[in-house]
């Protein structure tokens, strides 16, 4: 009888054992942390030059062809900007909330976007700057 307890509790332990080990941690690859890893070429900008508080279709603007901006943000939450004939610039990132991407420069410099569009091809953010509002577009480098 005292085998046929102690064989019932080793299989008890090892069935713990191994449906634990089979548990994973669930990485959500749809998360705004995930889906903003990589390079962003900016495309576009604009500024709210009637000053009534959106971005009209004609306040935008086409990137430049001569000059590149592009972002990269890595995983493990730093970052560069890359532009065309200027230094690189470094920063951290983070997220507060789902829509606030917050920028940290190296320099100092510290801007807090409004995350207007993030998918796997395109980021639109939004900020308010000594301009008023302002509109980056990027795609997915």
């Amino acid at each position: 009888m005292r085998a046929t307890v102690v064989v019932c509790k080793v299989m008890l332990v090892n069935a713990l054992f191994f449906s634990l080990s089979s548990c994973k941690k669930n990485n959500d690859d749809n998360s705004v942390n995930a889906r903003i890893i990589g390079k962003w070429e900016k495309t576009g900008f604009a500024t709210d030059d009637n000053s009534n508080g959106v971005i009209d279709q004609w306040e935008k603007n086409e990137a430049s062809t001569v000059i590149t901006n592009i972002l990269e943000f890595r995983k493990d939450s730093t970052g560069t900007e890359y532009t065309t004939q200027v230094p690189d610039l470094g920063f951290t990132w983070y997220f507060s909330g789902d829509i606030s991407l917050n920028t940290v420069y190296n320099t100092g410099d510290t801007f807090k976007y409004k995350v207007l569009l993030l998918s796997g091809s395109q980021l639109q953010i939004t900020t308010n700057s000594k301009l008023g509002l302002s509109a980056y577009y990027y795609k997915k480098n």
